[in-house]
């Protein structure tokens, strides 16, 4: 019988003798990927700003002060803003690692970086659960006789 309270790797022999050796190319390679962290960043922080605007815009353009709009944008303008954060915070200890040659800022860079790929599953799920709402609840509303008073009921 299985031991199932047994972590699924507990047999296997993972130390290794051989460590982990950063080459040259690995080190370009990686450096590489933060520059195009740093581009995403900036475009994500661009997309927060752009948010923040349109929520500034329509409440200057409506007629009364409607506090509800700035709070509609605000969910999504934090939803664009730290996972530029998280990004910046990873090309940017990542950089410096390599420079420093720094194994404790490189395990920072790292640790930023899955927490972005965390906050990008859990937005992606949360939006795809939205959408399947969505589409569900406009098919029901679609569906009943007073939608579409045209329709003729047999």
């Amino acid at each position: 019988m299985e031991n199932f309270e047994e972590p699924l790797d507990a047999r296997q022999n993972i130390e290794s003798p051989v460590e982990l050796e950063l080459t040259e190319s690995l080190a370009r390679h990686w450096l590489s990927i933060s520059s195009w962290a740093m581009f995403f960043s900036i475009l994500l922080f661009l997309g927060a700003a752009a948010m923040l605007l349109f929520g500034y815009l329509t409440l200057r353009v409506a007629s009364d002060d409607h506090f509800g709009v700035v709070l509609f944008y605000l969910p999504f303008a934090a939803a664009l803003f730290v996972p530029g954060l998280l990004l910046w915070l990873f090309q940017s200890k990542l950089k410096r690692a390599f420079y420093d040659e720094s194994p404790e800022l490189l395990e920072n860079s790292f640790r930023a970086f899955r927490h972005f790929y965390l906050l990008a599953a859990i937005l992606s799920i949360t939006s795809l659960v939205i959408y399947v709402g969505l589409i569900v609840a406009s098919l029901g509303a679609a569906s009943t006789p007073e939608a579409n008073p045209l329709q003729t009921s047999y």
